[in-house]
């Protein structure tokens, strides 16, 4: 990890916490592996570049929880810019922004938002969208996922799902707040 790796963790939580402008070749800002179990409240995780995957958050065999947080602008040289999780691990995220990621747009069977291989997400009440337009915002291989009340860009079948410019306030300066009028 180039920001921060956590393995083998009963139960890491990290509150209110940047991790920014790292590089590395996964998990450029957070690696966790070998059954981690980890919970971030209020983090932004951005620009942060890999040659690999999880230019975010990359995850390997652990839990993660994602609750008040932004993922942006984030780079994979192999795209799953945004949050890649593989090989069984389970990811609930809820009141998130993953936004302006980006990867290799040769790579369009991953994504730029979030991606997960062999691996089982929740996602609640969430916006990922404006990431890379080559690549899908979301993707999944062999892996249970499941979306409601969301912004998700290219639409997601779900409960209260929508697929909408969730106006942002100053998306070139990195201000991901919403306009008044966002959906």
């Amino acid at each position: 990890g180039g920001g921060i790796m956590i393995e083998n963790s009963a139960s890491t939580i990290l509150n209110n916490v940047t991790i920014e402008n790292n590089h590395s070749v996964q998990g450029g800002g957070l690696f966790i592996d070998y059954q981690a179990n980890v919970t971030l409240n209020n983090c932004t995780i951005r620009n942060n570049i890999v040659s690999s995957s999880g230019g975010g958050i990359s995850s390997y065999v652990s839990n993660i929880e994602i609750n008040n947080s932004i993922i942006t602008n984030n780079y994979s040289d192999q795209a799953n810019a945004g949050i890649s999780m593989d090989q069984n691990s389970v990811m609930n995220m809820s009141f998130c922004t993953v936004a302006r990621n980006g990867g290799n747009p040769n790579n369009t069977s991953n994504a730029a938002g979030i991606h997960l291989n062999d691996s089982n997400a929740s996602i609640n009440n969430s916006i990922v969208f404006s990431n890379d337009n080559a690549l899908p915002s979301i993707s999944q291989n062999q892996s249970v996922l499941s979306i409601e009340y969301s912004n998700i860009e290219g639409g997601w079948e779900g409960i209260g799902n929508i697929n909408s410019d969730p106006l942002f306030n100053d998306i070139e300066n990195q201000d991901y707040t919403l306009q008044a009028t966002s959906p």
